[in-house]
């Protein structure tokens, strides 16, 4: 969100709305997705932009692949 924002700016233009792709490893636990959603949803709050729809995709592998990953602390943000 952030980095497509400053994009644009950086272009001289201004994201009014943007639909998101999320691309999931199967097994993602669902805490780090909400996690991801949350910080989205705020940056896109800050930057004045409308998440205007989206989709998401997972992973094809027939074996789940263990998500090992954690959201930074600076990535989430709260909803208060």
């Amino acid at each position: 969100m952030n980095g497509t924002v400053n994009d644009l700016a950086v272009s001289g233009a201004k994201a009014e709305a943007m639909v998101v792709t999320y691309v999931l490893e199967a097994g993602l636990p669902t805490p780090i997705l909400e996690a991801e959603a949350r910080a989205m949803g705020n940056a896109a709050r800050k930057a004045g932009v409308t998440i205007a729809g989206g989709t998401q995709k997972w992973s094809s592998t027939e074996k789940p692949i263990p998500c090992t990953s954690q959201p930074l602390e600076s990535d989430v943000l709260s909803m208060d």
